[in-house]
C-alpha cells in the first residue's frame, strides 16, 4: 500500500520519527482508542473529528477517490490544524481512531498533573516508537510525562518528540473536556519547566 500524501508541515515530525517515513498508516491495539478490541471497523462520518494516530486531532471533510498509481481507491479526506491528510478507507482503522470519553480524558490530564520525580532512564527511541505506533490514549499520556521530565536540554528532535506528543495528548484532552488548549499547554510547560515550543512550530489546535 502507498503512503498517503505528506505536506511539508509534516517534515520536522517525520524528522523525529523516522521510522514512519515509509509507513502509510499505523496501527493500535488500544482498549482506550475509542472503541472495543476485536470490533468491526469503525465508519467515520462527514464532520466527525478523530484522532490521527500520528499527528493529533482532524476533522473528517468526506470520502474521496484518488488515484495514488494503483487505480482510483476510497480515501477519507481528514483536515487538520496543518492542513489535510488522505487516509485509505480500507484500513482507517489503522491510521485513525474516535475520541476517548471524558472519563478518559481526565485520565490523561491526572496523569500529566501528577508529581513525578526525574525517572532513572530516560525513554528510549523504541520506547517513543512503541508509544506511538500501538500506545493508547492513557500510554500515550505517561509518555508525554516522560519526555517532559528528560532531566538535559533536548535536542531539536527531542523537543519535536514532544510537540507531537503535545498534539496528540493535549489536544484530545481539550476538545473533549472543552479546556483551552494552550492554557493546556502553558500550565504543562511551566509545571514541567519545559522550553517554548521552538521555533517555527506554532501550535493549531482544531
Amino acid at each position: 500500500m502507498k503512503s498517503r500524501p505528506r505536506s511539508p508541515a509534516r517534515l520536522p515530525f517525520l524528522m523525529a520519527f523516522p521510522f514512519l517515513a515509509g509507513l502509510g498508516c499505523v496501527t493500535s491495539n488500544s482498549a482506550h482508542d475509542g472503541r472495543p478490541k476485536g470490533a468491526a471497523s469503525t465508519v467515520f462520518m462527514p464532520g466527525q473529528t478523530v484522532v490521527l494516530k500520528s499527528t493529533g486531532l482532524g476533522k473528517v471533510q468526506g470520502i474521496e477517490k484518488v488515484d495514488l498509481g494503483a487505480g482510483p481507491k476510497p480515501y477519507y479526506k481528514v483536515v487538520t490544524g496543518a492542513g489535510s491528510e488522505l487516509v485509505p478507507v480500507g484500513v482507517a482503522d489503522e491510521s485513525m481512531r474516535v475520541l476517548v470519553g471524558p472519563s478518559i480524558a481526565r485520565q490523561m490530564l491526572a496523569v500529566l498533573r501528577s508529581d513525578i520525580a526525574a525517572p532513572a532512564s530516560v525513554p528510549t527511541e523504541e520506547d517513543v516508537r512503541r508509544s506511538l505506533l500501538h500506545g493508547d490514549a492513557l500510554e500515550q499520556a505517561h509518555m508525554l510525562r516522560l519526555l517532559y521530565v528528560r532531566p538535559r536540554v533536548l535536542t531539536r528532535r527531542e523537543a519535536t518528540q514532544v510537540d507531537t506528543f503535545e498534539d496528540l495528548v493535549l489536544g484530545e484532552i481539550a476538545h473533549v473536556t472543552k479546556k483551552n488548549g494552550d492554557q493546556l499547554e502553558h500550565e504543562m510547560r511551566a509545571k514541567y519547566r519545559n522550553p517554548p515550543r521552538h521555533a517555527g512550530r506554532a501550535r493549531k489546535w482544531l
